[in-house]
Order: structure tokens, then sequence, then C-alpha cells
């Protein structure tokens, strides 16, 4: 009822960039988005509280003894035309044929009409077929059959389509790839979790729950961004490049980790389907449709149910062999072939993680530690180099590289290389800072140009006015030699005194190594700086890689 419901309030358009920027941090060995700030991924969760899709009950597969024009034939009064081009039902032959019950059809024509509108939901919605102009038939055979078609755990099995097609989308190079899976599951987690590419909502207008005969009827958290006007008045730009870069600024408190805690539900007035199967929301069971079969890994993602975290997270293998298993061949025996799979499903409650200790913030601080030194956290690349080498020359600010600044105003710029990379340069200063106790007056005067030259640059990359007029005011190699001709002398003497005392510490211990932290207004950064795509597809475009 939660799927039927958002459909009937109109679907909105699905933002391909923002899509294809979530599908490029998607990683098929964990099944998790890798983002600056840790894992997140899709739970079985999010799939009962946005969708209300159910997830307790049987795989979603089935051994198929009939052709599916037999099926038709049976189940809808009626088959297509044959066509043996690719398997999949004619969105247009359904719509033709089933566009509206007539106001006298008897019984049997209402159920057909039903199996018709449910297939449009499950094969368009759930399980979209690639190709856009057809519905994905696998789960017809279940479909058919009314009376018990809430039996199976819908739920579980789009997370395991989604999976699919996320692993497979990531791993692709060409233009002419696309996305399937149930993109509009995707869209709606991710304005849930993340202000990026979120649009504003207005009050939703929800039915008043007390005229409502069914309690099915009750809203999903997905429905609040339907029935709701949605503006994007306050996005600067809406384009693949933007989201990819807002993504490696992503920080750890600008994530929506328990979007759906009580005080930010409970005026929605929920369907009960959204909550009814809680207790299976952290199990290890396998996520089953039909040929796939996906590994669900919450141990990964702790903090998403306010639980304790392991570090490192157990290692579960994600069987990329099954990513290969028997794609697009319709007549196969699924539930013989995934035997071992579709019995651990049937009993998932014995697999639920019991994990009682909450949510620690310190234990979460150890996890990021690991996490950043194992997996690759950016995708940008920083066209400037980090730091400077020792005997490295550092190229001076011209008048060029102010009307080139002046330039990029008049067009969107990406800034996270650009916070990286400022950040990189003061952290290599700052070290630098600390190991130049006890040096000679000259290795500090190399010390003050590196620091005054490299601040000319930061200042050139944060989009400065007056560049010139600071490069200027930096000493040039001939001012600080003579200095240090003229100071070599007692240079000597201070080296020699030095050497007599020991090291002392500063008073406040040792010089430790500060991360630096910078709040960029949006709409002031400019620079002249961009970041390299990840993939070779177009920008923007219909699907990831």
């Amino acid at each position: 009822m939660g799927l039927a419901n958002i459909c009937r309030a109109g679907l909105p358009s699905i933002d391909r960039a923002l899509v294809s920027a979530l599908v490029d941090r998607w990683r098929p060995e964990t099944h998790t988005f890798h983002m600056p700030c840790g894992e997140i991924t899709i739970t079985l969760q999010d799939v009962a509280m946005i969708l209300g899709l159910p997830i307790s009950g049987h795989a979603v597969i089935v051994n198929k003894t009939e052709s599916y024009i037999e099926l038709y034939q049976r189940y809808l009064g009626k088959a297509p035309p044959s066509d043996k081009s690719r398997p999949g039902l004619r969105v247009a032959w359904v719509r033709a044929e089933f566009n509206k019950c007539p106001e006298d059809a008897d019984e049997e024509t209402v159920k057909q009409h039903a199996r018709a509108y449910i297939l449009s939901l499950v094969g368009g919605l759930l399980f979209p077929d690639a190709s856009g102009d057809r519905y994905t038939v696998y789960p017809f055979p279940l479909i058919a059959d009314l009376e018990n078609i809430g039996s199976y755990s819908w739920g579980s099995a789009t997370l395991a389509y989604l999976y699919r097609a996320m692993c497979d989308a990531c791993r692709r190079q060409s233009d002419q790839s696309n996305l399937t899976g149930c993109l509009l599951l995707l869209q709606f987690w991710s304005w849930e979790r993340f202000p990026i590419g979120r649009p504003d909502m207005l009050k939703p207008k929800f039915p008043n729950v007390d005229e409502l005969e069914d309690d099915r009827d009750r809203p999903t958290v997905g429905l609040r961004w339907v029935v709701g006007a949605c503006t994007y008045r306050s996005a600067p730009a809406r384009c693949y490049e933007h989201f990819t870069n807002e993504f490696d600024l992503l920080t750890d408190d600008q994530v929506v980790w328990s979007p759906y805690r009580d005080d930010r539900v409970k005026t929605l007035h929920l369907a009960p389907i959204c909550t009814q199967d809680s207790h299976l929301w952290l199990t290890q069971a396998p996520l089953v449709f039909f040929f796939m079969v996906e590994v669900y890994t919450p141990e990964r993602v702790m903090r998403q149910f306010g639980l304790h975290q392991e570090c490192p997270p157990p290692f579960r293998d994600t069987s990329v062999e099954l990513h290969w298993c028997c794609r697009g061949k319709v007549r196969s025996d699924w539930a013989d072939k995934h035997k071992s799979f579709v019995d651990m499903w049937e009993v998932k409650e014995q697999h639920v993680i019991m994990e009682e200790r909450p949510y620690d913030h310190a234990n979460y601080m150890d996890y990021l530690r690991w996490y950043r030194r194992s997996t690759r956290i950016r995708l940008c690349t920083p066209r400037i180099s980090n730091g400077h080498q020792d005997g490295a020359s550092v190229r001076t600010a011209t008048a060029d590289d102010e009307d080139s600044l002046r330039a990029s105003k008049l067009r969107y710029t990406p800034r996270a290389h650009l916070i990286h990379s400022v950040t990189d340069k003061l952290t290599i200063l700052a070290k630098e800072a600390a190991s130049q106790k006890g040096c000679s007056r000259g290795e500090c005067s190399a010390f003050i140009e590196r620091v005054t030259r490299t601040c000319v640059e930061l200042v050139g990359e944060l989009g400065g006015s007056s560049l010139c007029d600071i490069a200027a005011a930096v000493p040039d190699s001939t001012t600080i030699a003579a200095e240090q001709g003229s100071e070599g002398q007692r240079d000597t003497e201070d080296e020699l005194n030095n050497s007599m005392v020991p090291d002392q510490e500063n008073e406040s211990g040792p010089v430790r190594e500060k991360r630096t932290r910078f709040q960029v207004d949006r709409t002031q950064v400019d620079s002249t700086v961009h970041s390299r795509s990840p993939s070779k597809r177009r920008r923007g475009g219909p699907a990831p890689r």
C-alpha cells in the first residue's frame, strides 16, 4: 500500500546527476558507499520506512514450470504478440490493454486489471528493466497469485536488485551504460541522509489519519517527498561535478545518521508496515531475487542503527562470482540453484546481529582512523601538488592569475579539491614549523620564505584579488642571501651556544599535528582549479560509468 500511495501522489523525476555521483562511491566489495565520514548504505530499515515494503516472508524466487505466454493467457486473459527479441512485457501493450477497468467488469476481469497494475509497480519501479520500455516479468508467477502475494519479502528482493544494479554500474566504462534498480528508493534515501542534492521540502499535506478506514493507507517516510511541494531554490548548482565535489567534502555532522527517530517521524503517523519487521533489520541472511543473491552487511554500518561499531568491521565476502550467475535466463529453476541461500533466508531470524551496546563517539573515531587508512575517500584529484619538496621552486602569482580568477566567478567552480589542497599545504607547514626548533637564523629565513610563498598560492587558490601586491612583498632569494651572509657569524655563535643547552619542550607539551577545518561560504569561493572526473562517462549522464 505504501508504494501505491507514493505512485498515486505523483512520482518525482530522478536526479541523474545525484544518482551518478552516489554510485561512483559504491563499493561492490562491501556493498556500502565510501564517504569521507565512513561507510554508509541502504539497509532493510530504509526499504521498510521509505517504501513500506515487507521484509518478513519467503524469498522472492520460484521454480518456473510454464511459459510466460501461458501465464499471461491464464492470469491476464490475453497475451501480447510474440516478441523473442528480449524478455519482458512491453509497457505500451500493458497500458493499452489495461489502462482502465470497465465499470461493469466481472470479478475475474477486475483481478486481471489488478495483476496488470501490480506488475507495473513491481516490474516498473522495484525491478525495472534496463531497456526502459518493458516490465521485468520474473516476479509475474508470484503476482498472479493475488491471495499469497503478501507472503513474500518484497523489501529484501528490492534491495538485492538495487545492490546488483549498483555493483554492475560502478564497474562500467561505456558512455552508453545505464543504471537500473529502484532509483526512487536510492534518491529518497539520499534526501533523507544527506543535504547534497536535497530539495527544500514545504510542509507535507498528509491525509487526516482519523479519516482513513485502513491503517495500511497511512503514509510512509517516502510519501512526504511527493505530497509536499519541493523546490531547489537554495541549490547553487545541480550537475554531476558539483555533487561529486560536495560528497568529497561531506562531514560527519552533515549526515543524518538516524532519520527515523521517533522525534523526527512521530508526527507522520506512519503505516504499521514501516516498523513491523524491525526485528529483521540487522539480519545477515543473503538477499534473494530469482537469479540474484546479494550479501547484506549491516555489521559495517552499525551507527545507522545507533549501535556500537566494531573496528575493523568483520569482513564477509560479497561473492563477486554470484554477480556473473546466469544473467537474463528467464527459464532457469532458480529455487533449486540457490537452495542454500534460500534456506538461509527462511531462517533469517537466526542470523540477526545481537548487539546491545549503544553508539559511542570515541569508538567511532577509532573506526574512522582505521577507515581512512584502509580506503580511498576522495574522488577529486587536485591539480596543484600538495606541499613543497626540498629545493622546489614556487610560482609567483601574476596579473594573468587575477584575470583568470575574476573570470571564474561567471561559472560554477568545484571546491572539494581546493579545500583538500589548502588543508594539506597548511598541514605540511605545521609539520615544518614543529621541526624548526633550534634551527639557525638562515634556516628560519628560508622557512619564512616558503611560508610566505605558500600563503600567496593559497590566496590565489581561494580567489584573492590582490595577488600581485602580495607577491611583491615576498622577499626574493638575493635579499635573503644577503641577510644570511651578514648574520652568518651570529648564527655560528648561536649554534655553538645552543649545542651547550639541552632540548626543552614547549610549556604546553610536544607540538602536535592539528588538522584544520575550513568553513567556506559556497557562494563566495571562486577558483580556476577543476577536478578530474573519476570515470569516462559523460558528466551528469543517465548512468554511472
